[in-house]
């Protein structure tokens, strides 16, 4: 019996279980007492948020970020147009208001250097979060940050996020020389 044949009941098994395995996001339903139970949340969510990016002086910057907490950490989806094609840094700072992000430093509740988001050490600010590449077509970055919070005493809920004129090199301290922010939002609880 040759391979391919081998594989095909294989594949019927998983694509069963995979029809059959419940949805993380799918409502619960009604209860056995009759009582209705409330859509169940993403897997481990704490929190929702989000962010209406605003240009900064005079470009032409505008976007949307998305937050969700999970237990392993915040996913961040962001979109952005206007940006000039290339890198550009992307940091939550330690500020309330777009007023101030000129003059804020990143967000750093556990006094770590400037750096890589994706380093496993502790050795970047929870509020770095690298870069978001851009085209003429937009920029776009869908990633989960470990150390980002939207609960609890090092919740960034409030807090003001920005996508930077340049590129973050990740290691010049305190902020990568990333450059002024074009465009910033302040981070709201989803509504």
């Amino acid at each position: 019996m040759s391979r391919p044949l081998l594989l095909l009941p294989l594949l019927a098994l998983v694509a069963c279980a995979v029809e059959d395995a419940p949805s993380p996001t799918a409502p619960v339903g009604d209860r056995a007492d009759g009582e209705e139970t409330p859509a169940a949340r993403p897997l481990g969510q704490a929190d929702e948020a989000r962010v209406d990016l605003q240009p900064v002086g005079r470009g032409g910057v505008s976007g949307s970020v998305r937050l969700v907490g999970y237990d392993e950490g915040t996913r961040i989806v962001l979109r952005a147009e206007g940006l000039a094609p290339g890198l550009h840094g992307v940091a939550v700072l330690d500020a309330t208001d777009c007023a101030d992000a000129d003059d804020a430093v990143h967000f750093d509740p556990a006094g770590a250097p400037h750096g890589d988001p994706e380093d496993p050490r502790p050795l970047h600010h929870a509020g770095d979060l690298g870069n978001v590449r851009a085209t003429d077509d937009g920029a776009r970055l869908d990633r989960v940050f470990t150390d980002l919070r939207l609960d609890g005493p090092a919740s960034v809920v409030g807090r003001v996020l920005a996508v930077h004129a340049g590129q973050d090199d990740l290691n010049t301290q305190p902020d990568g020389g990333a450059g002024a922010p074009v465009a910033c939002g302040v981070i709201q609880p989803a509504e």
